[in-house]
């Protein structure tokens, strides 16, 4: 019986964005996982700084200053956005069709410049809606709140920064003390994560209040929330770990995931045949090309993942999602 399928997509320094389809199938009651590529794509005239998938759709950002859309399913680059505030460092989509559409997805896409700006585009049109200046120095990050109406930044100049995306405006800042790599809103909006090197810090999204540190063995470089209330971190220590926020101990891990050092976590967590919510399988990516899909039902036993392939190409960004529907093209 298929389960699921999903899309995972992989940006690489050798300037080519990677598709795959991951389809899960459960034969008696034995979980298998069938990872095929779909396509490859030279997008970018430079390394690929960042990567967002939603649905369908992909999103890829480099040094060259432009931004390529990709409709995963149709294997085509649907178009360019040109990104004059200097090249994107990080992409993210929100808002999305209305459910009972015929295709769901996302409507706006989000990116944070290397000069400091967050800039918002319409992904049907493709066009540029506005550009605000919340930075004094690069975006390293940014994050959407579930809802779509407030986005979370934080950039070179210590600063974490709120964007009303509604009336399109900088609402907020605060000073850090040290420049974050990464931030994250949890899946319920309630809180929100800050990765500063190696430590995971979780705040209350009313007022940025710290709620408590979780601090990995050495730097992260992927964090990924999880509809269980986990969240799920990888990096230079090669692991991947699921933390309990609320207790800030780590729940399960499987060390040595990886040969080299992770770039990107998925975590898909419907179960299509069941109705479970619970987080049951997870998608990382090394720097040295290989993807890896793992069940977190196997967490205490010895790590073998369900599938893995190689792109054999130096990895640097990674990103997936659900698929809830196909199409012809974006404007159709």
């Amino acid at each position: 019986m298929n389960l699921a399928a999903m899309n995972l997509v992989a940006g690489t320094y050798e300037q080519v964005v990677w598709g795959f389809k991951l389809r899960l199938h459960n034969e008696n009651e034995t979980e298998q996982a069938f990872l095929s590529p779909i396509f490859s794509h030279h997008a970018h005239l430079s390394p690929i700084k960042a990567l967002s998938v939603s649905g369908p759709i992909a999103a890829s950002s480099g040094s060259d200053e432009t931004v390529r859309v990709f409709d995963i399913n149709q294997r085509a680059e649907i178009g360019a956005l040109i990104h004059d505030n200097g090249a994107a460092s990080c992409l993210a989509f929100y808002g999305f069709t209305p459910k009972n559409s015929s295709v769901n997805f996302p409507v706006h896409l989000i990116t944070g410049s290397e000069q400091g700006s967050i800039s918002i585009f319409d992904v049907e049109a493709l066009v540029h809606l506005k550009s605000i200046r919340a930075h004094k120095k690069g975006v390293n990050d940014l994050t959407i709140h579930p809802t779509g109406r407030v986005g979370l930044s934080i950039g070179r100049d210590l600063q974490l920064c709120m964007t009303n995306l509604i009336k399109g405006r900088r609402s907020f800042g605060c000073k850090l003390q040290k420049e974050a790599s990464l931030i994250r809103y949890g899946l319920d909006g309630k809180t929100f994560f800050v990765v500063t090197e190696r430590v995971i810090s979780s705040h209350d999204s009313e007022d940025a209040r710290l709620l408590l540190s979780m601090e990995n063995s050495k730097r992260v470089n992927c964090i990924a929330p999880a509809e269980n209330g986990l969240l799920f971190t990888g990096g230079e220590d090669c692991s991947v770990r699921a933390w309990d926020p609320m207790t800030g101990k780590v729940a399960f891990s499987f060390e040595n995931a990886h040969s080299t050092r992770l770039k990107g976590l998925v975590v898909f967590g419907e179960r299509y045949d069941q109705g479970d919510d619970a987080p049951y399988i997870i998608a990382s990516a090394s720097s040295d090309g290989f993807i890896k899909v793992w069940d977190l039902r196997m967490a205490t036993e010895r790590p073998t993942p369900l599938e893995e392939a190689s792109i054999k190409c130096r990895l640097t960004c990674f990103g997936g999602s659900c698929i809830r529907a196909s199409r012809k093209s974006l404007k159709s």
